[in-house]
């Protein structure tokens, strides 16, 4: 998320002790630990920066910031549906937020198989370097 771009929290959960999001930006939904913002809400826009949410954002603004990207073609969120300036989540986003859990799903398994590979080679992956 180098570009700065305003994503929308769409559920919060308490994860071992730290608060975590699911924030919905254009084209796809990521989890982001909340640790440095824990006041922040379902339906907060927020900055986010290594999985980090680093700034509160208006929704006023956060809508324009977007606008504006998409206007320069910075952002293509038309596969899957975009926010709104009226703040509306169009259907085709919650079909994306669906998908987020079979990825998340598949990403679980995916690390603990390469947790499990790592245990057989000692720590060490097949190109000889650290995980």
């Amino acid at each position: 998320m180098c570009l700065g771009i305003p994503g929308r929290i769409v559920e919060v959960w308490d994860e071992s002790g730290t608060r975590m999001a699911h924030v919905a930006f254009p084209g796809e939904t990521r989890k982001v630990c909340l640790a440095y913002l824990p006041d922040l809400a379902v339906d907060d826009y927020t900055m986010v920066h290594a999985g980090f949410a680093l700034t509160r954002l208006d929704q006023q603004s956060a809508l324009h910031t977007l606008d504006v990207m998409r206007e320069y073609q910075l952002i293509d969120d038309t596969a899957t549906g975009h926010l709104t300036e009226a703040g509306e989540v169009e259907e085709r986003e919650a079909e994306a937020k669906r998908g987020f859990g079979e990825t998340a799903e598949t990403m679980e398994t995916e690390e603990v198989r390469r947790s499990g590979e790592a245990w057989e080679t000692g720590g060490v992956g097949k190109t000889g370097g650290m995980r």
